[in-house]
Formats: structure tokens, C-alpha cells, sequence
């Protein structure tokens, strides 16, 4: 092993000494940071996850988590997103910002060592790494064009056999980024993400029905 993926090895290591666990840690698509997919509010906390925010986002209702079962070290925020039909759909983690970055060295580094950990369970992912793309053009202004619309992005995205898992670099102002990792499940009905539910909610049959009731 050189230097450089040592250095990026003892990186994550330092953040993340728990990440990698076998099947039921923090990872594991089946029941990420230990929460079990379909739970819904109260259940969540009969679980003794604490909620201490909640909001309404379309369809689905974010909560803010925290003494989760199987926990990442060096967490900032933990998101649920629970469905009324489906429960909990998506989990959304985020890393404590890394500051005094303003070439994204740091933050890359720790992408990378999470990349590899993840691919282990997951296989290749499909990834898009690319800034400078107009605007903010400089090697010291990584994490303003990671913030700038088509600027850049810094991500990778595996898909598992009910849903997928992306981890994103993402800009928290200038020489700050954030590792922001997603699990996202498909609904077993329909095959969508919670993601693509909130953004177009399909009726039910009988919702259907009762619109064209209506509207005749």
C-alpha cells in the first residue's frame, strides 16, 4: 500500500471507525444505522430513536434523528423520511462539516475511503466527479462550484435490489464541504423511491375514481 492510500485509509479510519461493520451495522442496506425500513413515527421512537425535529415535505414527513442503534462516528444530522403508506423510505446521513478545505483535498480524501468501503458491499457505482465547470473555475474554489449550479458535482451512486445508496461531497460555503450519504428504498408496490413519491405521489385506485366522480 503507498503512502497516499495509507493516508487515506488511516483518514476514515479516524471518522469513521465504525463504518464497514458486517450485515446489521451502520451500513447495511436492510436496516441502515440499525433502523428497519417501514417504521413509522411512533414506532421509530418505541424503537427508543429520539426525534427531536419533524416537517412536512410533500408526501412525506422528515425527522431528525438521534440514538440510533448502530450509529456513524463524526455524525452531524440524521434524517428519516417516513411515508403515510410505507414508513420510513429514506435515510439521509450527514457528516460534520470539514472546514479549512479550500481545495476540497480533505474532503475528497474522505469521499474516496467511504467510496471503497461502500463498493465492498455494494460493487462499482456509477460516479461523477467533475468542477470548474463555468463560473468558479479555481483550484481554491472547489466547494463554491460543488454549490453553483452546473458547476460540478462529487458523487457515486450504487444500486442495490430495492433501492440505492449515494454518497455526495457537497458545498457548505467556501473551503467547507460535507459527505452527505443517502439510502433510498423502493416502495414494494410500485418500484419508486421516496424520493421520486414526493416529488409525483401517485393516487390510489379509489383516489382515481373519486376524481373522475367529480370531474363528470
Amino acid at each position: 500500500m503507498n503512502r497516499t492510500a495509507s493516508s487515506i485509509l488511516i483518514l476514515v479510519c479516524l471518522l469513521f471507525p465504525n463504518f464497514g461493520q458486517a450485515a446489521g451495522g451502520p451500513t447495511d442496506f436492510d436496516s441502515p444505522l440499525g433502523i428497519s425500513w417501514g417504521l413509522h413515527e411512533n414506532q421509530l421512537r418505541d424503537a427508543g430513536v429520539r426525534i427531536t425535529q419533524t416537517r412536512v415535505e410533500g408526501v412525506l414527513t422528515a425527522v431528525i434523528m438521534e440514538d440510533l442503534p448502530h450509529p456513524l462516528d463524526d455524525t452531524d444530522t440524521v434524517i428519516g423520511y417516513v411515508h403515510p403508506a410505507y414508513g420510513l423510505n429514506r435515510v439521509v446521513w450527514k457528516g460534520r462539516p470539514i472546514h479549512e478545505d479550500l481545495y476540497g483535498i480533505l474532503g475528497r480524501e474522505a469521499f474516496d475511503a467511504f467510496e471503497v468501503r461502500l463498493s465492498r458491499s455494494f460493487g462499482d457505482p456509477m460516479s461523477s466527479k467533475t468542477v470548474g465547470n463555468e463560473k468558479f473555475t479555481e483550484d481554491d474554489e472547489f466547494y463554491e462550484c460543488l454549490g453553483f449550479g452546473n458547476c460540478g458535482i462529487w458523487m457515486s451512486l450504487w444500486q442495490t435490489p430495492t433501492g440505492y445508496v449515494v454518497l455526495q461531497l457537497e458545498s457548505k460555503g467556501s473551503g467547507t464541504g460535507q459527505l452527505v450519504l443517502t439510502f433510498d428504498k423502493r416502495s414494494l408496490t410500485d418500484g419508486t423511491t421516496a424520493a421520486e413519491q414526493a416529488v409525483s405521489p401517485k393516487p390510489s385506485p379509489q383516489e382515481g375514481s373519486a376524481t373522475g366522480e367529480s370531474d363528470s
